[in-house]
C-alpha cells in the first residue's frame, strides 16, 4: 500500500493501542532528540509531528520511504 495508507492505517492502530509510561517516556526523550536536530523547515511537517507526537509514544512506528532516513532509524532504534 501507499505512504498515505501507511500513515492512515498507523494513525487508526494508534487510536486503539497504549504501552507503559516508562516506554512512552523513552519514546517521547529520544524522538524529542531528532526533532531537535532536524532543520526547522523538517520538524513543522505533518508527518514528522504525528510520528513523534502521537505515533512513538503509543508504540506504533512507521517505515517506508517517504520518511526522512533519521526518521526511519529512529523507528528501527525503538524496535530493538
Amino acid at each position: 500500500f501507499s505512504q498515505e495508507q501507511c500513515m492512515t492505517f498507523a494513525m487508526l492502530a494508534a487510536e486503539e493501542f497504549d504501552i507503559k509510561e516508562e516506554h512512552k517516556k523513552k519514546a517521547r526523550t529520544r524522538a524529542q532528540n531528532v526533532v531537535n536536530a532536524l532543520l526547522e523547515e523538517d520538524r513543522s511537517l505533518e508527518c514528522i509531528r504525528a510520528i513523534t507526537e502521537f505515533l512513538l509514544p503509543r508504540g506504533i512506528g512507521v517505515h517506508h520511504g517517504g520518511l526522512l532516513p533519521v526518521m526511519r532509524e529512529l523507528t528501527e532504534s525503538l524496535f530493538e
